[in-house]
């Protein structure tokens, strides 16, 4: 117990233990083509095990220390179960996202200049009301496929401004919380259309 180990490691125990690797438990993580150059994802892609895989990201991110996500009986989604997911799941905004304010020198979206413009739009679209991944992308005009934008809405959710909105909202349970919150001052917020809370001070 409480042993450095190795991730590759950890990945092969954890699946001795019946426990599949899914991803990294930070966003960012997972979304290659925003971390990684075309050769470097090229490269990557040919790499024949997980474990392989997983070790060369940590050395080209120079990774001190991971956190990742684990689950039992790991199944990947068909095309139809992607396709409902993208039709579907709606997304919306946190209540610090910067709505009609430039990004340009947003601390975490404003690196990626070439979609400043595209992340205000999602911004401004989602200030009218929730949507989900097709409605923003055919609103997007942009012709790349929905598991793309996708990711762009990964980027967006990882900045803290945007969020899934959940199947079922509890108000009252969130006032109670936030109340409970508020006595004990701590700095957070439930925000039940999320169905999670978010940090005031973020």
């Amino acid at each position: 117990h409480w042993q450095p180990q190795h991730s590759a490691d950890m990945i092969r125990l954890m699946a001795q233990q019946g426990l599949a690797f899914i991803a990294g438990a930070g966003i960012i993580e997972n979304i290659d083509v925003l971390e990684f150059s075309p050769e470097v994802r090229r490269m990557l892609d040919q790499l024949p095990v997980l474990t392989l895989r997983e070790t060369s990201k940590d050395i080209l991110r120079n990774t001190l220390q991971r956190q990742d996500v684990y689950v039992k009986k790991a199944q990947k989604l068909n095309q139809a179960q992607r396709s409902a997911y993208y039709d579907q799941q709606l997304f919306c905004l946190t209540p610090q996202a910067p709505i009609g304010q430039s990004l340009a020198q947003d601390e975490k979206l404003g690196q990626l200049h070439d979609l400043v413009p595209l992340f205000e739009q999602v911004l401004s679209s989602l200030s009218q009301h929730a949507m989900s991944t097709q409605q923003l992308l055919k609103r997007s005009k942009l012709k790349i496929s929905a598991q793309q934008f996708s990711e762009i809405l990964m980027v967006m959710v990882w900045a803290g401004y945007v969020h899934p909105c959940a199947a079922q909202q509890h108000p009252q349970m969130a006032v109670k919380m936030n109340m409970w919150m508020h006595e004990q001052a701590l700095p957070w917020r439930v925000i039940p259309e999320c169905a999670t809370a978010i940090s005031l001070s973020s």
